[in-house]
C-alpha cells in the first residue's frame, strides 16, 4: 500500500480539525464548545494512522 497517498490528506485533516475545534472552543457558545471539543479529540485520534503510515514508510 502506498502510504504517501494518504499522508497529506491526513495531515491536512488533523490541522483543520484541531484548528476549527480550537476556534469553536474559544469563540463558540456552549453547544459549539462541545462540538469543538469533539473536533479536537477526533483530530488528535486521527494522528494514530498518520504515525502508523510514517512508521510503515520507514520500515525496510
Amino acid at each position: 500500500m502506498n502510504t504517501a497517498r494518504y499522508d497529506t490528506p491526513l495531515r491536512v485533516w488533523v490541522v483543520a480539525a484541531v484548528g476549527a475545534g480550537t476556534a469553536l472552543i474559544l469563540f463558540g457558545s456552549a453547544t459549539l464548545t462541545m462540538v469543538g471539543v469533539l473536533l479536537v479529540v477526533v483530530g488528535l485520534v486521527s494522528l494514530m494512522p498518520l504515525v502508523r503510515n510514517a512508521l510503515a514508510a520507514d520500515a525496510p
